[in-house]
């Protein structure tokens, strides 16, 4: 505990001549007592989290409001005790002790996934109401208010608390209660779909905090504050959720005379080139979820029969991969427009994030990707030709998954993806040299 004490002048005269040194003091003085340490103790006592279908974590249509309670206790430290700061407070005019309460959310969107903090873009929650009372009295007048943006919600109360520690057994007792309602169509944008209940541990729990502050306008950014944490995971319907369909583009396959998925089996055998084109298409459905996210990021990768789930380099197997926008020639993988398209290229994956505006579609809220591949096949790349460590370096004849990963973002560069909005699908094709005669 540390005691300043400031005595200063009510007015300094103006210089008359730069020839003096400083001004002389004119009139009374004003004095004033700063005290610095631990002044108070808080106390997050309680932190209650339900849904309107009580204990039901699932939330659908009709279980869609959450109420928020919390209580909190506030006093002076014994220290503070000890050097009658109670009195100080009484006597000073402009003392000044607020609090408030801020929550937000840690949400897992799937079971690979690490936790997100913070309340989800286009989530939109909803103040049903908000109650508070200090001591059992209730609060009332404008300082009671809720104030949202995307690190957290914040219930302020507004009252200076100094008039409850102005005697040495002073405190205040404060709980708030309040009901955030969401819209059905945006649960699953905060509370990510599950349909396995909350043990595998996907889903949403809340973070609270009870923060204090000698001014009210900054206090939501006061590191004085004790922290409660709510494990009780909440999740939605899996009906509330997007979908991909990865196929063959039909229209542009379907008069071989092979019958329709012959661009999937290729034999090298019957090739007079060392590449074959498969038109696919993917339709990405997102009518089930509320959404104003602009951009669609869609990932492309390879894989072969010996193992599915290992990614192979996509420029040793592809020869050309084009990614075609609303008028079905522009290729957007490179297009330049790099206010709307953004192309990554790695080792493993073509990743392409698009505004959707770009985008084929059909009907409300479905958007198309026609893309094309071109792949290598015949002898020339598919061989057990080896390096001089006798490792393989050539290709191997085998079936392989072409996998396309769909997501919504709110920005062409920010990580503001929407988990809800993930969705995945593939396709396989066979590359092989099969001679007819000797079958």
């Amino acid at each position: 505990m540390h005691h300043f004490s400031f005595t200063s002048p009510d007015k300094l005269t103006n210089r008359t001549s730069e020839d003096i040194p400083q001004s002389k003091i004119k009139g009374s003085s004003t004095k004033t007592d700063l005290y610095t340490g631990d002044l108070y103790e808080i106390n997050f006592t309680s932190l209650n989290f339900i849904s309107n279908t009580t204990n039901d974590q699932k939330m659908t249509a009709s279980n869609n409001r959450l109420t928020v309670t919390m209580n909190t206790t506030l006093q002076l430290t014994q220290n503070a005790k000890n050097a009658h700061i109670y009195e100080n407070l009484a006597s000073a005019a402009n003392a000044s002790i607020y609090q408030t309460f801020l929550m937000t959310y840690s949400m897992k969107a799937d079971e690979n996934s690490s936790p997100k903090a913070g309340i989800q873009p286009g989530s939109s929650p909803d103040e049903g109401y908000i109650s508070y009372t200090i001591n059992g009295d209730p609060v009332t007048g404008t300082g009671k208010k809720i104030n949202k943006n995307l690190n957290y919600i914040e219930f302020a109360n507004g009252v200076n608390l100094k008039q409850y520690l102005t005697d040495v057994n002073g405190s205040a007792e404060i709980e708030m209660s309040a009901r955030i309602e969401y819209d059905p169509g945006n649960l699953p944008i905060q509370f990510p779909p599950n349909t396995e209940g909350a043990n595998n541990g996907v889903g949403t729990n809340v973070i609270a905090y009870s923060k204090i502050a000698s001014s009210v306008e900054n206090i939501a950014n006061s590191s004085t504050l004790k922290k409660q944490i709510n494990n009780t995971l909440y999740f939605s319907d899996i009906d509330s959720s997007t979908s991909l369909k990865y196929s063959l583009d039909f229209e542009k396959s379907g008069n071989d005379p092979a019958g329709l998925y012959n661009d999937l089996g290729i034999n090298a055998f019957e090739m007079f080139s060392d590449t074959s084109v498969i038109n696919t298409e993917a339709r990405y459905d997102t009518s089930m979820i509320n959404t104003s996210e602009d951009f669609i990021e869609l990932t492309i990768r390879l894989s072969n029969r010996s193992a599915y789930a290992s990614w192979l380099p996509l420029n040793k197997y592809f020869k050309s991969l084009n990614v075609y926008g609303s008028d079905g020639t522009t290729d957007l993988l490179t297009k330049n427009d790099p206010d709307n398209i953004k192309v990554t290229q790695n080792q493993n994956d073509y990743i392409i994030r698009v505004n959707k505006d770009l985008l084929q579609t059909e009907g409300d809220k479905v958007y198309i990707f026609p893309t094309k591949l071109e792949v290598y096949t015949g002898n020339g790349k598919f061989n057990s030709s080896r390096d001089t460590n006798n490792d393989l370096i050539g290709l191997m004849y085998s079936n392989y998954m072409v996998k396309l990963t769909a997501e919504m973002y709110g920005s062409l560069n920010g990580n503001d993806s929407l988990p809800p909005s993930h969705a995945e699908d593939h396709l396989i094709y066979t590359n092989a040299r099969l001679d007819p005669s000797m079958m």
